[in-house]
């Protein structure tokens, strides 16, 4: 045997390769099957600390005691819509202060003033004049740019090389995103059971219209914090949202607070993309009560664009 393909049949079979198959057989029978893959086993290496020391697997930070910092920089929605400003503050979980994060695998690029820019996901990073807010921003207004940039690519690769495939020639119905809100009775309930009514993390309404955008959701089981999926996108009503119908909704019971019996309302989320502004594709999760069908069009196979 020619020395290249036994190389090739030892890598096949190492214990690494064997190690993988079998976290994602069993997610490929969970909801939302291989789109849900747990980002441990994407983000093994760059994971983040949260303030309890907590491996937090979704964000990412500096390894070697350095506090990822911001520069004055607009948020952008994936469109190119301006947000908010966001002010210089550090990002990520030090000195047991949350303050705010890098979205783990969240780089794409997109179309800022004209110019084809390589963008980040920051959420929860602080803006002015106050408050907090979630959305794109240029890598250069990161520091170091240079290392969050190099563990931002090395997990989207190792993410989309446990997606060998999945995402080619499907068929997506062109969907439009539209307002989609709660019944003012449910607006302060949760996706959480048994949360208590002062609690903010799992409430359902981050998960609907807010200010004219809709969250894009990229591992929709419920993380660390008790969070329904991790924000990685945000979506202005009126896109495009390209519904894979072949991979079924995922339903998630909305409860009153500290109830853990679920009401009669319920989450739904749908997979499929959004093209941005620079025309290219970003993956998500999304609250199928925001989607209606796009007039004119029809479903069609397309095939992913690098």
């Amino acid at each position: 045997m020619p020395i290249r393909h036994l190389l090739l049949v030892v890598l096949f079979f190492s214990p690494c390769s064997l190690a993988l198959a079998a976290p994602i057989d069993k997610w490929r029978e969970a909801p939302g099957g291989v789109f849900n893959l747990p980002p441990k086993l994407y983000n093994p290496k760059f994971h983040g600390f949260g303030s309890t020391g907590q491996k937090i697997y979704n964000k990412i930070d500096l390894q070697d005691g350095r506090v990822m910092k911001i520069k004055k920089t607009q948020l952008y929605d994936n469109q190119g819509n301006v947000i908010a400003t966001a002010i210089p503050s550090g990002v990520g979980y030090h000195k047991d202060q949350k303050d705010g994060g890098i979205v783990a695998g969240a780089i794409t690029q997109m179309l800022i003033n004209g110019r084809k820019t390589e963008v980040m996901y920051a959420w929860s990073v602080n803006i002015q004049p106050k408050g907090r807010a979630s959305g794109w921003v240029p890598t250069q207004s990161l520091w170091p740019a240079r290392d969050i940039r190099k563990i931002q690519l090395d997990i989207r690769r190792k993410r989309e090389s446990l997606l060998p495939g999945q995402l080619h020639s499907r068929v997506y119905t062109p969907m439009t995103v539209v307002s989609a809100t709660l019944p003012k009775e449910a607006a302060e309930w949760y996706v959480t059971p048994g949360r208590d009514a002062k609690k903010n993390q799992g409430k359902a309404k981050y998960y609907y219209t807010r200010d004219g955008l809709i969250s894009g959701l990229k591992h929709v089981p419920v993380t660390q914090a008790q969070r329904f999926g991790v924000a990685h996108d945000h979506i202005p009503v009126g896109a495009t949202f390209h519904w894979d119908e072949s991979v079924p909704t995922v339903e998630r019971p909305i409860y009153k607070p500290s109830s853990k019996k679920p009401s009669k309302y319920v989450l739904k989320v749908a997979w499929g993309y959004v093209e941005n502004n620079a025309g290219l594709r970003w993956y998500s999760w999304i609250n199928a009560d925001a989607l209606k069908p796009a007039q004119g069009k029809t479903s069609e196979k397309t095939k992913p664009k690098k």
